[in-house]
């Protein structure tokens, strides 16, 4: 445990989580906001978008996580083991809890907003695919929320755009393109699970590195009369969840306070590194990055304008950029106490999401100047010999793939994509 303790000092100087609402990591909220893109290389034009998203913010998932905080809160009052702290807790929480009651799991007004706003960056930011009576199709995991994502996010494009010719669905016979880890997934296929290879044991560790007697003991005089051993680090970790989660609900209330910004640091260290352990089964998620490909390779042959949606989980997402090593989050470091320098949870924050912009060139000399730059190897993606590019953007912002060779800036060919999925292949029966 001494590698626990010995990180604590360097919690207050790492720089990335000086925005104290990133600590909420997967429940932090994204904000969409136009970003000055790259320009296409010369010769180049948008045809295509391939996208996977997060739903957006919702309530708690956790079935019982506020029926069970008010439940330890109130048997404190009844014993009368509650700190003044601890009952401003319970106050400010029971003047919420009429509007979060019954909602576990579903999207928030919020997360609605968000969709759209997503949806309307997307189309502001490449109206050329748009333009006109394009193609737009959307498929969704079969969890309500993603299913109001989906709906706000088409609706919004259909008001950008009335002529978009739009179509969603949701069922299994969509499942390997949103959720292949899906138990009734009837496509499934089997790979062998990595191991993280770290000497640590996440369970034990929470006990001495949360700090959790401290923070008990600032809500109850005695915190082993409402619960009791390892059901303290629980009731941290819910803590820190329902305090998170407020960022996506409709109220200006801020429950983080019980916390000092070190111990919220802790926790969402080990959070996150709960997250990064699905690197172990990253290679589960490779039909998804096969159902861009087959999708995008449609637009290609096609010459088809247009966009293809996808509206799924953190815990698809997540691997899915592992996969792909998006800015290099898919490197395993070589102690556990490096993963944050690496991967950070917020990346995949409510509503998060990859867009996949598919370039091709555009007809003429012009095209085929600005395209002589990027020929070279062997292309299965193609227009003509012309290299067919692409870029990744996440959460709107231009994303690196280390793990292949860049054309210029950004812009990387599909036909290195393809042999990555090819390559990935291996690793799945």
């Amino acid at each position: 445990m001494a590698a626990f303790m010995a990180l604590s000092g360097a919690a207050q100087g790492y720089a990335s989580v000086e925005d104290s609402l990133r600590l909420a990591g997967c429940d932090y909220v994204y904000r969409p906001a136009m970003q000055k893109l790259t320009p296409a290389p010369k010769g180049y034009k948008a045809l295509a978008i391939e996208h996977y998203g997060r739903h957006g913010a919702r309530y708690c998932w956790q079935g019982n996580l506020y029926s069970g905080i008010r439940d330890v809160f109130r048997r404190g009052d009844s014993l009368d083991v509650l700190t003044p702290a601890g009952k401003t807790f319970l106050a400010q929480f029971e003047e919420l809890y009429p509007e979060i009651r019954y909602h576990e799991n579903e999207l928030s007004r919020k997360g609605w907003e968000q969709q759209g706003q997503i949806a309307e960056v997307m189309y502001r930011s490449f109206p050329e695919i748009f333009k006109g009576r394009q193609a737009v199709r959307a498929n969704c995991s079969n969890y309500p929320r993603c299913l109001m994502s989906m709906s706000a996010f088409c609706l919004s494009l259909s008001d950008c755009s009335p002529e978009l010719d739009i179509t969603a669905h949701c069922g299994r016979n969509w499942y390997p393109g949103v959720i292949p880890q899906s138990e009734d997934n009837p496509f499934a296929r089997d790979i062998k699970f990595a191991e993280l290879g770290y000497d640590m044991d996440a369970r034990g560790a929470r006990k001495i590195y949360y700090g959790h007697e401290a923070i008990l003991g600032r809500l109850f005089t005695d915190p082993e009369a409402v619960v009791k051993g390892d059901g303290q680090i629980d009731l941290i970790e819910d803590l820190f969840y329902f305090a998170s989660g407020m960022q996506s609900l409709d109220t200006d209330k801020n429950f983080a306070w019980i916390f000092t910004h070190d111990e919220r640091y802790r926790i969402w260290e080990i959070d996150n590194y709960s997250n990064f352990a699905r690197w172990r089964g990253r290679y589960l998620y490779l039909p998804i990055l096969e159902d861009i490909i087959a999708m995008g390779d449609e637009h290609i042959a096609e010459g088809r304008r247009g966009a293809d949606l996808r509206f799924g989980h953190d815990t698809c997402l997540i691997p899915l950029l592992m996969l792909m090593d998006v800015n290099g989050c898919g490197r395993r470091p070589d102690t556990w106490q490096e993963i944050k320098d690496v991967f950070q949870d917020w990346n995949i924050p409510m509503g998060g999401n990859i867009q996949i912009i598919i370039y091709c060139p555009k007809r003429g000399e012009a095209a085929r100047e600005g395209a002589a730059a990027v020929r070279g190897g062997t292309s299965a993606a193609s227009r003509g010999g012309e290299a067919v590019l692409f870029k990744l953007l996440l959460n709107g912002e231009e994303a690196a793939l280390p793990s292949l060779e860049a054309v210029s800036g950004p812009y990387y060919r599909w036909s290195d994509l393809k042999a990555m999925a090819a390559e990935l292949q291996k690793h799945v029966r």
